[in-house]
């Protein structure tokens, strides 16, 4: 840990879609950036053709901002909610009625969320492919490097689901 603060880390905030394991888009920051800062820009980026059905996220992402982020999207955002979160009976924003939803239906709730799990394995499944390092040191070569892994990742899922739906 003594080496961590003197290390310059970087950030992937990524759109996945889980079934598939294929990164939709992805955003490229340094570490210092909250991942709530860059759900908009993420979102916005999703090509055309992808129509959002759910947005699962974890509570670093429950703010009123992505919330509404994921709903202009005409998604629906089940994101993970803090322990802390107060039940209302009248539920006005978007996080009191996901609040509300995961008090009422807590299994429904927790099937939906638990498919989370699978962006955090689509990220693994590429840490162990092809390492979790960035090996260049220029800021362009880092965000090339990144992105280079996403796109022969991408190129190996969709050929495993071909090699899936042929079989």
């Amino acid at each position: 840990y003594d080496h961590r603060a003197n290390q310059n880390w970087v950030k992937v905030h990524a759109a996945i879609e889980v079934d598939t394991f294929l990164v939709l888009n992805y955003e490229f920051t340094e570490s210092n950036v909250h991942d709530s800062q860059m759900f908009d820009t993420v979102w916005d980026d999703i090509p055309e053709n992808v129509i959002p059905i759910r947005s699962l996220a974890d509570a670093a992402y429950n703010g009123e901002k992505c919330l509404q982020t994921a709903l202009a999207h005409g998604a629906t955002p089940i994101h993970g909610i803090k322990k802390n979160a107060v039940y209302l009976s009248n539920p006005e924003t978007a996080h009191q009625k996901l609040t509300n939803f995961k008090t009422h239906w807590p299994n429904r709730y927790q099937t939906l969320y638990g498919k989370r799990n699978h962006a955090e394995t689509t990220f693994s499944m590429i840490q162990s492919r092809f390492g979790y390092r960035i090996r260049c040191r220029s800021k362009m070569g880092r965000k090339n490097e990144v992105h280079s892994k996403i796109s022969a990742h991408n190129i190996r899922m969709l050929a495993w689901l071909d090699f899936q739906w042929n079989d």
